[in-house]
């Protein structure tokens, strides 16, 4: 009797356990049921192409309202997160001057009567409406240059010229006397890292690398390293500048990258458009007073660009200047802009160049 009253109470104890995994069961698989899909109260039916809408362009728009028994209330139209029109109609058109150009967010959002609302994204790209001037130049005086010298990173700063340059096992930050091309101190990377673009900022030296995603810092007199950075929220690292404030970098792509100069993390991106396309390989950069100076890498030009809005305001081409031997060489490649303060001149130079030459801006 006893033996079958421990049998009965034992399997009483095994159905309740199966119960509660076959609830638990049943719960998990009622939590993984898939919401139904949403519905789309409406369509975007202009414009169709936004590929190439020049800034400042005006861009009708027609919704239609899919479901029509939903009564329209209103339409808010945002650039890139900023209310930029309302509107009662279903089509209307808007100006489009965001603050810059390139890649733009333009989001439609849709009030009903009966309280939903839905949103859509469509995306711009928007050139320039600016027509580049050709930037005319006078040529001062040239200067010695070392034909050792894979010139990267280009600044002229206290009466001294701070260069960096590249290749593999050759890469280094030099600082010279600019008149005779006497080399007063340097510092070289490890043999496995090729130094690209420099910049000055609080007395310390900051240097990008191409392949490695990370960048030093130096004491600006001493030339010791304090630390290192890494940048690996981009692929390469080609072309330095600051604006006293901020560091910016380019990639050799058409964007350039404001970076945060304490922790160097992205603060914003800025393409660089100009009337007809948007501009690849930015390389070596300057920036003076709201524009940015960037050679064009295996090209003989340096756009002049706008800071704040991406829009390249005109070209310095530099082709009458540079000796034939040089114009078609794959590697020996116009990348070295430093601005000279004291004059209102650029020093610029080349990969391998013997010369640096000092330029003026003609007005």
């Amino acid at each position: 009797m006893k033996n079958i009253l421990i049998f009965l109470f034992f399997l009483i104890i095994v159905s309740c356990k199966t119960d509660n995994e076959t609830n638990k069961s049943k719960n998990y698989d009622k939590t993984e049921l898939k919401p139904e899909k949403s519905v789309d109260y409406f369509q975007i039916e202009k414009p169709i192409n936004l590929d190439t809408i020049t800034y400042g362009s005006f861009v009708d728009f027609k919704i239609n309202f899919i479901d029509t028994l939903q009564v329209t209330d209103s339409i808010q139209v945002f650039l890139n997160g900023e209310l930029i029109h309302t509107d009662l109609k279903s089509d209307f058109s808007i100006e489009v001057t965001p603050e810059k150009v390139g890649e733009n967010i333009l989001n439609i959002k849709t009030f009903l009567k009966t309280g939903l609302t839905q949103r859509k994204s469509v995306n711009l790209f928007l050139l320039s409406d600016i027509e580049p001037q050709k930037i005319k130049y006078s040529l001062i005086k040239t200067y010695p240059h070392s034909t050792d010298n894979f010139t990267e990173g280009f600044i002229f700063k206290n009466g001294l010229l701070y260069e960096s340059t590249g290749d593999w096992g050759k890469s280094a930050i030099f600082v010279s006397d600019l008149r005779d091309g006497k080399i007063l101190q340097s510092t070289y990377l490890p043999s496995d890292k090729f130094g690209e673009g420099i910049a000055i900022l609080n007395n310390k030296i900051t240097q990008l690398t191409y392949k490695s995603m990370e960048g030093y810092i130096y004491d600006q007199h001493s030339f010791s390293q304090i630390r290192k950075f890494k940048y690996s929220f981009y692929t390469e690292g080609w072309g330095l500048t600051t604006d006293e404030k901020n560091f910016i970098m380019s990639n050799g792509t058409d964007k350039i990258y404001v970076l945060d100069s304490t922790h160097y993390s992205p603060i914003k991106e800025i393409t660089i458009c100009d009337n007809k396309e948007p501009i690849d390989s930015l390389n070596e950069l300057e920036y003076v007073r709201g524009l940015i100076y960037s050679n064009i890498w295996m090209n003989n030009k340096i756009a002049q660009i706008d800071y704040k809005t991406g829009k390249v305001l005109g070209y310095l081409d530099l082709t009458a200047i540079i000796p034939q031997k040089y114009r078609n060489h794959h590697s020996d490649v116009l990348n070295g802009i430093a601005y000279n303060d004291d004059n209102n001149s650029f020093l610029i130079t080349v990969k391998h160049w013997d010369k640096i030459y000092e330029i003026k801006i003609e007005d």
